[in-house]
């Protein structure tokens, strides 16, 4: 299934840098700013990058510093220009939203206001930062430039996320439950153990998981065991997913169960006695 590209709300700030000594004194207050603001600085990531960026890029990545408030994210590096004239930019960033949020908003101008008292300078952008895809921006011009989508948009992803789950239902789920209630016969004669081994095993083996073909789609629901040898590695957004994905298709294998386990060994040996 195709998905449309989302773009993380992100605002950025961008600071002079162009003298040594006044680089290390930026970096510093940049750094007392955010512990001023609860911001947690985090390690950085920049091995994940090696395989896959050019050396150049990849130095530039090694002197990120990334810090964390919640859903909300700032890290920064310092990039020097062709005169060799380098600045700051910050990259502000909140998470799992479509648009920045009231407080998202309010945070970034919480940042900025900190950043003024200590002196650092907020730079407009130029025409390498618009070629460079870097443009300075504001939350509220974030907002204004990637609207919510129309009810329209909500209804027609709605519906294509309801196929997919049918589609996985008709392929994966049922077969599934087929073959796990042929194995109970073998295990146990009890219809209530038979029950409970049919949902238990479904919930643990059959729950989907949404696998991105690419960076921004398609999208492929697979069994969720398939990735749980990778479970540690995830974000954590994406391991509540896979709780909250196993309890639904536990209730909804349960109802599975009553169906397709015969619903009463009364009525089953009325019939026959008959």
């Amino acid at each position: 299934m195709a998905t449309k590209s989302i773009t993380v709300p992100h605002a950025n700030y961008k600071i002079d840098a162009s003298i040594d000594k006044q680089r290390l004194i930026a970096l510093e207050n940049i750094d007392q700013a955010l512990i001023s603001l609860g911001f947690n600085l985090q390690m950085n990531d920049w091995k994940a990058w090696e395989p896959i960026l050019e050396q150049d890029r990849l130095t530039e990545k090694k002197q990120e510093r990334r810090y964390v408030k919640g859903n909300f994210e700032v890290f920064y590096g310092v990039l020097y220009q062709t005169n060799n004239l380098g600045y700051i930019r910050l990259s502000f960033y909140e998470h799992d939203k479509r648009q920045f949020s009231e407080e998202g908003i309010g945070l970034y101008y919480q940042l900025e206001r900190e950043f003024s008292d200590r002196g650092l300078v907020h730079l407009s952008e130029t025409r390498d930062d618009i070629k460079a895809s870097r443009p300075v921006v504001s939350p509220e011009e974030f907002n204004q430039q990637n609207p919510l989508p129309p009810f329209r948009e909500k209804v027609k992803y709605a519906a294509l996320a309801a196929l997919s789950f049918i589609i996985y239902g008709v392929v994966i789920l049922f077969p599934g439950w087929l073959a796990l209630r042929r194995l109970t016969t073998y295990i146990s004669k009890s219809y209530s153990a038979r029950r409970c081994i049919l949902a238990g095993a479904s919930s643990l083996l059959l729950f989907p998981i949404p696998i991105p073909m690419s960076m921004f789609g398609p999208v492929l629901l697979v069994p969720g065991m398939l990735m749980l040898p990778f479970i540690f590695g995830l974000p954590e957004q994406y391991i509540n997913y896979f709780g909250l994905s196993a309890g639904l298709t536990l209730v909804i294998s349960i109802v599975a169960a009553l169906w397709l386990i015969k619903s009463s060994p009364n009525n089953a040996l009325h019939r026959t006695s008959r």
